[in-house]
């Protein structure tokens, strides 16, 4: 499971060899432990942990003492697509996630340049998954240690090799590679819609977790469903 009830779920990403989402969600009451644990990290006169800045053997030593954390850290993965198309689609898929899994929290590292447009997106979600109480919020990253942990597994991930197999503990099996999601659902709907010799009127628009949605024909030039389909669009 991604996420669980009342979880506070912090998030970072990384851009680097495709684009990197990382959500890492923590029981509340686990919240201040872990905290303390991470700050104990920091040198004298740091006041985060920055994991492109560190040394690979201090890289190393963070990482274990992150795996002995209480939390569980899920990743979205985009790849082959602009980072304009590809933080949408991979943060519309967590805010899915973190409303159907109850999460009351969802603390975002601040980028001045997203932030509004990050907001809208959440709510937009929100509304369309259906009601929900959870807050979002956008915050420097030296206000909560539990974002370093997304911070440095999404460097993990972008740099590959035994970085990943470091954080396996802390991920598991909770990678979601966008792109699949999209093939699969573009293939199902063109198989649909061929069978139904609905093709080409329809064109499928994608949710965030790829799942075909209904697009009007007049996009395509058409202003009313084919005879014989009996008005049913895809």
């Amino acid at each position: 499971m991604t996420f669980r009830p009342d979880d506070r779920v912090y998030v970072d990403e990384s851009k680097v060899r495709g684009y990197y989402v990382v959500a890492t969600a923590s029981a509340i009451s686990d919240v201040r432990a872990s905290e303390r644990a991470l700050r104990d990290l920091l040198k004298p006169g740091q006041r985060r942990l920055h994991f492109k800045s560190e040394s690979d053997s201090r890289r190393r030593q963070i990482l274990s003492r992150m795996c002995a954390l209480d939390v569980r850290v899920s990743v979205w993965l985009v790849r082959q697509r602009s980072d304009k198309e590809a933080r949408p689609l991979s943060l519309a898929a967590l805010t899915e996630d973190a409303v159907l899994g109850g999460v009351a929290k969802l603390v975002i590292e601040r980028d001045a340049s997203l932030e509004r447009a990050d907001r809208r997106l959440i709510a937009e979600t929100i509304r369309r998954v259906g009601p929900a109480e959870m807050q979002y919020l956008h915050v420097a990253p030296h206000e909560h240690p539990l974002l370093w942990v997304s911070d440095a597994v999404a460097w993990c991930y972008s740099n590959g090799g035994d970085w990943v197999r470091r954080v396996e503990a802390l991920v598991g099996p909770r990678v979601t590679r966008m792109e699949k999601h999209v093939s699969l659902a573009r293939h199902t709907v063109r198989k649909t819609a061929r069978l139904r010799g609905l093709l080409p009127a329809v064109l499928p628009v994608y949710s965030a977790h790829g799942r075909a949605k209904a697009e009007p024909a007049s996009l395509r030039g058409t202003t009313k469903p084919p005879e014989g389909s009996g008005g049913f669009m895809l």
